[in-house]
């Protein structure tokens, strides 16, 4: 794989900083070029942390969603947002890995599904202890 993804992390508390935003800087194909926090502070935080100097740093996640040069989105944001901010990231063309729960809800969760498929992005949940070794 050649290419590199630009990506953007909504939410920048705990998860993101202790999981999603380590593993995202230290993989050449990931670029993480805007950081979202409601309170912006957390944001600038993990861009001094994670050495994502070029990062543009936002406190609302529809900058992020306004912002063509963005190809994923990790969302690490209060479970009850992950189906809407889901929605809107694919409807604006960015693909989503979405911080567990994946929904509040059934419907919620069917609402991410149908979206994906509208829209042709991939989505996918953050389980990672199924890739975990004793979990194989």
């Amino acid at each position: 794989m050649d290419s590199v993804l630009n990506a953007a992390v909504i939410g920048c508390g705990a998860i993101a900083r202790k999981k999603h935003i380590p593993l995202a800087a230290a993989n050449s194909h990931v670029h993480i070029k805007a950081l979202c926090s409601r309170s912006r502070a957390p944001a600038e935080v993990c861009k001094a942390e994670f050495g994502c100097a070029d990062a543009a740093v936002y406190g609302n996640a529809e900058d992020v969603f306004a912002r063509d040069d963005i190809d994923l989105v990790f969302l690490c944001t209060p479970n009850d947002t992950h189906a809407d901010y889901a929605v809107r990231a694919m409807e604006s063309g960015k693909h989503v890995i979405c911080e567990k729960p994946m929904a509040i809800n059934y419907q919620e969760a069917c609402r991410m599904v149908d979206t994906a498929r509208e829209t042709g992005r991939l989505l996918t949940i953050g389980y990672q202890n199924r890739y975990r070794p004793d979990s194989q």
